[in-house]
């Protein structure tokens, strides 16, 4: 009865803004199958050590990564490594779309992160990691409907979103 229960009631935590620059790294750590990352991509983030530490030793375990740009997206040649990782690997996808996308993390249909709405351009002040199966795969059907229709990023676009 309490997995049963466990995987119906949201279970979590919100953190602050500062805190997710390990959280989300932890996250990635997790995952075993596949990630989906709807973000602007924000350079100063996905550049640091911990960022692609986690998402290089995720795709050498052969995680699967789909990575949304939304709006106001950064350009691809502002996270080189990133870049490269997708042309190596054929396990990374990147794709961008003119949507309004909320920034969310799903990783293996049972964890979700999702960052409060924030102007463009700024850090958002909290994000809520729930562990939540019913929660993920709901918010990973909506992640690949916009996936779908997104335009895939072939090359190290100088352009934003």
């Amino acid at each position: 009865m309490r997995a049963f229960i466990s995987n119906i009631l949201p279970i979590g935590k919100k953190v602050s803004g500062d805190e997710f620059d390990k959280e989300i790294p932890a996250l990635i750590g997790r995952a075993k199958n596949h990630v989906m990352w709807s973000t602007a991509l924000y350079p100063t983030f996905f550049n640091s050590a911990k960022v692609k530490e986690n998402i290089h030793n995720a795709v050498d375990r052969g995680v699967y990564f789909k990575i949304l740009i939304g709006p106001p997206g950064r350009p691809l040649n502002k996270i080189p490594w990133l870049y490269e990782l997708k042309k190596e690997r054929s396990n990374v996808e990147v794709r961008k779309t003119t949507q309004r996308i909320r920034h969310v993390v799903y990783v293996d249909g049972k964890h979700v992160r999702i960052e409060d709405p924030h102007p463009d351009r700024e850090k958002g002040e909290w994000n809520v990691i729930i562990y939540n199966t019913c929660i993920a795969r709901s918010g990973e059907r909506d992640f690949n409907s916009v996936w779908d229709t997104a335009e895939e990023v072939d090359n190290n676009e100088s352009d934003p979103v």
